[in-house]
């Protein structure tokens, strides 16, 4: 008796993409818990210091600033919970001195 051949197909459908990348989510790959960690990006105008702070929407963050980088206390001039990626924090320009400026997430 010759062996019949025999044809099967398989078809996984998952409806849900939550992150709307055409990915079904049961494919996906699983979502990290960490937040990512801050980039930060700076532009001065004569009225402004701008800080545009990438990050993880949701997650606090620290802008902090120092006039010397060899310091070991850093300021923190603004908490904030960013509520976009990336978002703008505006400054006032430093009057006659340097600063130096990072962004931190609190408990990493």
């Amino acid at each position: 008796m010759p062996w019949a051949s025999t044809h099967w197909i398989l078809s996984l459908d998952d409806a849900h993409d939550a992150d709307q990348d055409g990915i079904p989510d049961f494919s996906d790959s699983p979502v990290s818990t960490q937040p990512q960690p801050p980039r930060l990006a700076l532009s001065v105008t004569p009225a402004e210091v701008r800080l545009s702070i990438s990050g993880t929407p949701g997650v606090s963050h620290e802008v902090q600033e120092a006039s010397s980088l060899s310091l070991r206390d850093w300021t923190t001039v603004r908490t904030l919970t960013l509520a976009s990626d990336p978002e703008v924090v505006t400054l006032p320009v430093p009057a006659g001195r340097e600063r130096f400026w990072r962004v931190r997430v609190p408990g990493r």
